[in-house]
């Protein structure tokens, strides 16, 4: 069988990180000997929202030839269901939570009604922060969020990270992540910043420092986690945050706020915390607990024993793919 993944967040030469989990999810498919996949890219993000109109028609040929159409994002399934073709069954994998993926940088207009006509027109659904409350019971939705690279993110010596990112080795750092930049209003580095403060004056933590992992290499990445002391997510809206899995991976604690599936991830983990007040006061006592204990827990077990490594979450969406 023939599978096209059509998506709107794939790396380019000026965003080598945008959209790297779909393109590592997509190239650990394409390990499948039962399948044969190929990528349909639609860079609205750089080429502007018009180019989901202007690949329509390329999008319309290119579709006839695979059995299985993989739609990457709730535009993208837009797009391909204006185009499908009777021979094509549809999957989609929603990369936020149903109508605010619709709304996380655009006002969209009947969000709500666009979210169900997609839901009823597809053949199966993918949801990275758990099933909404009205699909627990279908059988064409699953529950399966981005897997990790576990060859990839491992845990290192914190001092031979801190070198090779040139940090101080005297220093303890908390790691802030965001794909794009520090401003994208979701991530709320202003909330970030404030938890980091009040450690600072209220505690009197004066050895820690901000580390801002944005638009690194995929490569170096790793780095930024083991360098660190604490991941913290201060986030108002999440999916399944990748983050948090590549902190466990490389057995750096995470402290978040109470987004996506963060909860189950972090259930009953040892020296990882979820703030269900989202408030920099809470965060902060968190981090302060974190900062307080210095024994070390094997936090990639977390990743193991959820099967969210990256072979793991390939095998059951060939599975969803088996079943249409």
């Amino acid at each position: 069988m023939k599978v096209l993944h059509v998506t709107n967040a794939y790396p380019t030469a000026n965003s080598p990180i945008y959209g790297i989990f779909v393109k590592e999810q997509i190239e650990s498919l394409q390990k499948s000997y039962e399948f044969t996949s190929d990528i349909f890219f639609i860079n609205a993000r750089e080429k502007g929202k018009r180019e989901y109109i202007r690949r329509l028609v390329s999008l319309r040929k290119k579709i006839r030839e695979y059995d299985i159409i993989h739609c990457h994002h709730v535009f993208c399934a837009l797009v391909v269901l204006m185009v499908r073709s009777k021979k094509n069954k549809i999957v989609v994998s929603f990369l936020s939570q149903g109508t605010i993926e619709f709304n996380a940088r655009y006002k969209i207009p009947l969000a709500d009604k666009l979210y169900k006509y997609i839901i009823q027109n597809t053949d199966a659904r993918i949801f990275k922060f758990g099933l909404p409350n009205e699909l627990i019971n279908d059988r064409n939705s699953y529950y399966i969020p981005n897997g990790v690279n576990m060859d990839l993110f491992r845990p290192m010596d914190k001092l031979e990270a801190k070198r090779k990112l040139n940090l101080a080795l005297e220093k303890r750092y908390i790691l802030f992540v965001s794909s794009v930049n520090v401003d994208r209003p979701e991530k709320r580095y202003d909330k970030f910043r404030a938890t980091f403060d009040i450690l600072k004056s209220k505690y009197n933590i004066l050895d820690i420092e901000p580390l801002l992992l944005i638009n690194e290499k995929r490569e170096r990445v790793p780095l930024y986690f083991n360098a660190s002391v604490i991941h913290l997510l201060t986030s108002d809206v999440e999916g399944s945050p990748n983050s948090v899995k590549e902190s466990l991976a490389c057995n750096t604690p995470v402290v978040s706020t109470n987004v996506g599936n963060v909860v189950d991830l972090l259930n009953n983990v040892k020296n990882c915390h979820v703030s269900h007040s989202k408030s920099p006061e809470e965060l902060a006592e968190y981090c302060l607990s974190v900062l307080a204990n210095s024994e070390g827990v094997d936090l990639k077990e977390v990743i193991i024993k959820l099967r969210l490594d990256m072979r793991s979450v390939a095998e059951r969406i060939i599975q969803v793919y088996k079943t249409m």
